[in-house]
């Protein structure tokens, strides 16, 4: 008879435990929703953050024989991949696991052939120059990347015409 009453105490127990243990479990999915939606909205202000800084779009000459070839710089960000010719992951916070960064370019109104570079820096020191060629036309789009190889802290990559003059810069961290 003791096993008996013991297994009713329990039963009636977890009965009235039940609606308390409920409430408990609601509140802490509530918590976790509003984590989940404070990181959401701090992720979309830092992406925008990226595109204003990128769509500020600028103007850039450079001299060739006898006259000047303007470029619009139209977007200039750095990002987590390139598909299909687009940025994926827009950004200027890296997580410390991220093996590769990309520098993302689009160019229009090309007039002439330029010759550019991506110049990738690292706590001030330049670690890579990356020269590419931008053809003339209305609109180009191209890419570098960057290994990482486990380096945290302040990044920036800079566009620059071949007298090194900075045409476009993107500042961005590795945490």
């Amino acid at each position: 008879m003791t096993k008996m009453n013991f297994l009713r105490t329990m039963l009636l127990t977890s009965l009235l435990l039940l609606p308390a243990l409920s409430n408990a479990l609601a509140q802490e999915t509530v918590a976790q929703e509003a984590v989940a939606q404070e990181t959401v909205a701090q992720e979309t202000v830092a992406q925008e953050a990226v595109a204003q800084e990128a769509v500020a779009q600028e103007t850039v000459a450079q001299e060739e024989e006898g006259g000047s070839a303007l470029m619009t710089i139209s977007r200039f960000v750095t990002c987590q991949a390139v598909e299909d010719r687009e940025p994926v992951g827009s950004t200027t916070a890296f997580p410390s696991g991220t093996e590769t960064a990309y520098a993302y370019l689009e160019a229009t109104e090309i007039g002439a052939d330029v010759e550019v570079s991506f110049v990738w820096y690292h706590e001030s020191n330049e670690v890579a120059r990356v020269p590419l060629s931008i053809r003339q036309g209305s609109r180009w789009r191209t890419y570098s990347s960057k290994k990482l190889a486990g380096r945290t802290g302040a990044w920036r990559v800079e566009i620059q015409d071949s007298a090194s003059a900075v045409l476009a810069s993107v500042d961005f961290t590795v945490e």
